[in-house]
């Protein structure tokens, strides 16, 4: 029994010794070679984060360049649209005479520049008016014995709006105003196929004077406006700290700027060039239907108004000794002239 034991004791030891796990003194990572590893792989990784950063932040930029250059070109088609319409636009003493030098305070009801101070036009010390015109307007489905079509004539006026409105980006924006006139049974005319909107009062062509006196005498009815100007646009610039380039009205030929940045009216925060136009003034034929037809209307977004918070959104700079602070391209600008079509 104990050769039997011997022999047993040695065959179960050759295979503990042939089944036991082997060991290796290079089965793991030191300290060092982890620490060298992180080092070099931080190395590597850093600047492929950096990078991909920087695609994404350029593509954010990208996007908001294209969506506000689309916004820009969408908002000056639809004015052209609106000004190939126009019958008459005011120029810089038009413009100034029905609303009193750009006066704030809203008229109640006529109260022209000869009689009375005040704005013929919807008045607020957060808007100013910049493009306003009347226009002939279509109007479908009259009754006029059966539904026929028919036309009216409506003023319209665009505003730049700077308020703090928190609906809105925090920078400027355009706003359209609107109202219309009645439209009356072409066989009688007392009879009144569509009201006038609230406000509405028909210019007066049957005074003594040029087209332009008549025009500029123009006030609002007594009733009050039932309604306020309607975002058209919104991102356009608003900083008034260090204006953009912007191109200055022709010298000659009647062409005024409206409105007058100039003038004391005017509050300085709307002195921008975001948003203003050049009116021709045809002052020599002014007796003749269609003066002051042409147009000029200058528009230019904020791009950096979409990227940045509407407490810190930067100004136009375009310092070549300051390269980082560059960023003209981030204020694109769009320019049309219309000669209004209309006709009285």
């Amino acid at each position: 029994m104990a050769i039997w034991r011997r022999l047993w004791k040695h065959q179960k030891s050759g295979w503990d010794q042939q089944f036991a796990p082997t060991t290796s003194k290079n089965a793991g990572f030191t300290l060092i070679e982890l620490l060298v590893s992180i080092i070099l792989a931080s190395l590597v990784v850093t600047p492929l984060l950096g990078f991909m950063i920087n695609i994404l932040q350029s593509d954010q930029r990208e996007q908001a360049k294209y969506a506000t250059e689309q916004d820009l070109r969408a908002a000056a088609d639809y004015i052209a649209k609106d000004l190939e319409e126009a019958v008459y636009i005011y120029d810089r003493a038009g413009l100034a005479s029905i609303t009193d030098d750009y006066a704030t305070v809203t008229c109640t009801g006529g109260c022209d520049s000869d009689t009375s101070a005040g704005s013929n036009l919807p008045a607020d010390p957060d808007i100013v008016p910049v493009l306003v015109f009347w226009r002939r307007v279509f109007v479908p489905g009259i009754e006029i014995g059966e539904p026929d079509d028919a036309f009216a004539y409506s003023l319209v006026a665009y505003y730049l709006i700077n308020d703090d409105d928190p609906t809105w980006s925090g920078a400027s924006r355009i706003g359209r105003f609107e109202i219309a006139g009645a439209v009356t049974d072409p066989f009688n005319a007392s009879i009144s196929l569509k009201n006038p909107d609230p406000g509405y009062n028909p210019f007066n062509l049957s005074e003594t004077g040029t087209l332009q006196e008549k025009m500029n005498d123009w006030y609002k009815a007594d009733e009050p406006y039932d309604r306020d100007p309607i975002v058209l646009v919104d991102y356009i610039y608003s900083s008034s700290d260090d204006p953009p380039p912007f191109e200055s009205c022709p010298e000659a030929d009647g062409w005024t700027q409206v409105p007058d940045y100039d003038d004391p009216g005017v509050d300085p925060k709307f002195q921008t060039y975001g948003f203003y136009a050049c009116v021709k003034s045809n002052s020599l034929n002014s007796n003749e239907p269609g003066a002051n037809e042409i147009a000029r209307v200058f528009l230019r977004g904020n791009v950096l108004a979409r990227l940045n918070d509407r407490d810190n959104i930067p100004s136009y700079n375009d310092d070549t000794s300051k390269v980082s602070f560059r960023n003209a391209s981030f204020f694109p600008q769009t320019r049309i002239e219309v000669k209004g079509n209309g006709g009285l």
